[in-house]
Parts: C-alpha cells; structure tokens; sequence
C-alpha cells in the first residue's frame, strides 16, 4: 500500500511505508509529456519474430517486463536525486530513502521497444524509447534522464524561444558523456547498458596470454663471403 508523499504541478510521488528501503513511486501528471503516439517505430514492422529472406531477423517489439522496469528504476533513481529529495525537503515531508529504490512511470504517449536484428537465434538486442514529439528517439536512460527532467520541471524554454532542457537532441552544446556524469556518476569510459536490462550482464574482456618473444637468429655472413 502507497501513500502520498509529495505532490506538484508536474508530478506525484508516493512511498511505501511497509518497506525498509523508503521505496517510492513516482507519476508524472498527464500535461508534464511532450508525448505523442504518432511517433512509434515505423520500420522495418512491429510484430513477432519475423525472419528475413536471408535467415536473419528485424522486427521490434514492445519491450519486457523486466527491461521496463530497469529503466524506469534507473529513471527514478535520478528524478529522486534531482527533483524529488529537494521537493520533499522544501515542503517539510522527511523521505530518508536511498535512490536505487525509486521508480517512475514513463510520460503519457511514451512506449519502449526492443529491436531485434540478425541471427535469429541470437540476435542483437537494443532498446529504444519512442514518444517525444521533438525527439525522435532515446536510445537510454542516460540519454533520456535530462529530458525527463525537463519535462517535469514544466518544459521551460530559454528566451531565444528554444527548449531549456539539457539532452543532447534539445541542447547539444554538452556531449552525453559530459551528461552521463553529471546525472549518473559515471566514469569517462562507461560501458553501454546491457541490453537485456538489469538482468544482463556486460561482456567481460578476456585477459590476454602474455606476449611470447620468438628468438631471431642472427645471420651468418661468413657463409655469404665463402660464396663469393
């Protein structure tokens, strides 16, 4: 059972008193989306599984379970960090708890897909979250989390007329590494999400055999000159 914990123009969230980890869910209201249905994966189909002539696969399709709730937690985990602990403190609520355990709803007219392409046995696996009227597509939560802010922070514009939101496909004076920093913590270098969610796991590198030097015999030039 949930109970309010907060609540503002753009959003809503709740806590979850029976768990330990101050566990919370967030809404963001209806206004608070840029989203629109028309724009969805347009090619090559969304169906199931649907082979090529060549034997291989491409097809989306709506993602699982599991993946959608990996990126509405690490979603969540920002909007916690970034909006919500501040918005709780300014108005006297106490939330003590920590911002793996928050969670958050995708804005209205938002759908995330899985592409599956290639071998059809094991084919490659990318997520993709379609919806933004302005923004065509965001290819993961690091890319998303900055126009999500924005979002429920009431879509402010600059006063050249353009988005005041800091994503790299509104703004694009910052690089998504400089952003994945800022809102993520993230080393320079970071991997990629696994595709799979939180239930996969990256590809870890093989540790190379160590160099083996191969003696090079030196050359007899003393056969050379009895040659002559």
């Amino acid at each position: 059972m949930s109970l309010p914990l907060l609540s503002t123009e753009h959003y809503s969230a709740f806590i979850y008193p029976n768990e330990s980890a101050g566990v919370i869910a967030i809404q963001p209201h209806r206004l608070a989306s840029d989203g629109t249905s028309s724009n969805r994966p347009s090619r090559p189909r969304i169906t199931g599984q649907a082979i090529l002539d060549d034997g291989t696969v491409d097809y989306f399709e709506k993602a699982s379970d599991d993946v959608q709730r990996h990126w509405k937690t690490k979603l969540g985990g920002v909007i916690a960090k970034h909006m919500v602990r501040m918005e709780a403190r300014k108005q006297g609520k106490n939330w003590n708890g920590h911002y793996d355990f928050a969670f958050i709803e995708f804005p209205d007219g938002y759908e995330l897909y899985t592409h599956k392409t290639g071998d059809r046995h094991v084919p490659r696996i990318d997520h993709y979250l379609f919806g933004s009227k302005y923004v065509h597509v965001f290819r993961s939560t690091r890319e998303f989390a900055p126009h999500l802010l924005w979002l429920l922070r009431g879509k402010p514009m600059k006063p050249d007329g353009g988005r005041d939101c800091d994503c790299q496909y509104c703004d694009g004076s910052a690089t998504q590494t400089d952003i994945s920093r800022k809102y993520f913590n993230v080393p320079a270098r970071e991997p990629r999400e696994p595709a799979g969610g939180s239930n996969s796991k990256p590809r870890q590198k093989q540790p190379r055999a160590p160099r083996q030097t191969v003696p090079i015999p030196a050359k007899d030039y003393t056969k050379l000159s009895s040659n002559r």
